[in-house]
């Protein structure tokens, strides 16, 4: 296995958005990809499955991205890493076993990783916490659980962000993906609670190193760092913020669909930019259901249809460069899964 990368930024000319493409679904396996802020792709790497899908079961995350490496799950156990020049190799193997599922992150360093493992042969399902160094030395047990579910999805200055879910199994079928109620900071060698965010709204898997979405159907929409720090989306706005939600690195801005497409089901309004301090949105200049940023220009977004375009058409997926205009078209599909260098 390889040891922990020195890892450093490659500076901000080379931020890459990750993609992951035919997870889950996708017969012969999925890929991870690198995509420059021009819409092209620098480098990939191809991934099996997980092979235990039962019904309505969660499927926890598979990817998780450090400063300098994006580290995925290949098939059930292998943690392998792929760097932006397609470089690739074996950093870890959980220990999984028939009928469980992991999920994992690692520190933006490369030097600690955090798994989960949901074990479906218990009834209730049960849930165990480990933290450990990359390559497997000091593995230990920190917590566990047959009646509240959580696995890492981040560390953000040495501690450790814990998705948190009251059932292991889904409802519906949008909640498959990484669906969560709320999130858990903790110390990593304790599993102590810290922080306690976004606590029984719906969370999205966190894309920015300043915090995450809540969302509070219908009376809440609101973003909260790390750190706890809280703050509403639109108050009073009667077409406000709902569904996607993209905050910027550095929470400077957050963008949410359009106010049109929310209240009159339009598909041609811009995506609003809601800025940090204030109540009041600007619109971004492009149409469409916001995904993510690269960086505090560069703001991913699949855009709109045409209204009756056929079925079998895939909306393109694009990046707006909101300091220029420039708008390019990402060359892969597949969902936004965060940056690199990235990590909370």
């Amino acid at each position: 296995m390889a040891s922990p990368a020195q890892s450093s930024s490659p500076g901000s000319s080379h931020i890459y958005a990750v993609f992951v493409k035919d997870f889950f679904l996708g017969p012969n396996g999925y890929e991870v990809l690198f995509v420059r802020a021009d819409g092209s792709v620098a480098a990939s790497a191809h991934a099996r499955n997980r092979s235990f899908k039962a019904n309505g079961l969660v499927d926890l995350p598979v990817v998780s991205t450090t400063r300098s490496r994006v580290y995925y799950l290949d098939g059930d156990a292998d943690v392998r890493y792929v760097q932006p020049d397609g470089s690739t190799g074996l950093a870890e193997r959980l220990p999984v076993a028939s009928q469980q599922i992991a999920a994992f992150a690692v520190d933006p360093d490369d030097r600690r990783l955090a798994f989960s493992i949901l074990d479906y042969t218990a009834k209730p399902v049960t849930m165990r916490l480990f933290t450990e160094d990359v390559g497997g030395a000091n593995r230990t047990e920190i917590f566990s659980s047959s009646s509240v579910y959580e696995w890492p999805v981040g560390w953000h200055q040495g501690r450790l962000v814990l998705a948190v879910s009251p059932v292991a199994y889904v409802q519906n079928a949008s909640d498959w993906f990484m669906a969560s109620s709320g999130f858990h900071v903790v110390e990593p060698a304790t599993a102590n609670r810290l922080v306690t965010l976004c606590e029984t709204a719906e969370t999205a898997y966190p894309t920015s190193p300043w915090g995450a979405a809540c969302l509070a159907y219908p009376k809440e929409y609101s973003v909260v760092s790390w750190e706890g720090q809280k703050r509403e989306l639109l108050p009073g706005d009667p077409c406000r913020a709902q569904g996607a939600i993209a905050i910027s690195p550095d929470g400077s801005e957050v963008a949410v669909l359009a106010s049109a497409r929310i209240c009159g089901g339009a598909a041609n309004d811009p995506i609003r930019l809601v800025p940090a301090a204030g109540t009041v949105s600007q619109q971004a200049g492009v149409v469409g259901t916001p995904l993510g940023w690269i960086d505090a220009d560069h703001l991913v977004f699949q855009e709109d249809l045409p209204p009756f375009s056929p079925a079998n058409v895939a909306a393109p997926i694009k990046v707006a460069d909101l300091g220029s205009g420039t708008i390019s078209v990402v060359s892969t599909s597949g969902f936004f899964a965060g940056t690199v260098p990235g990590g909370l």
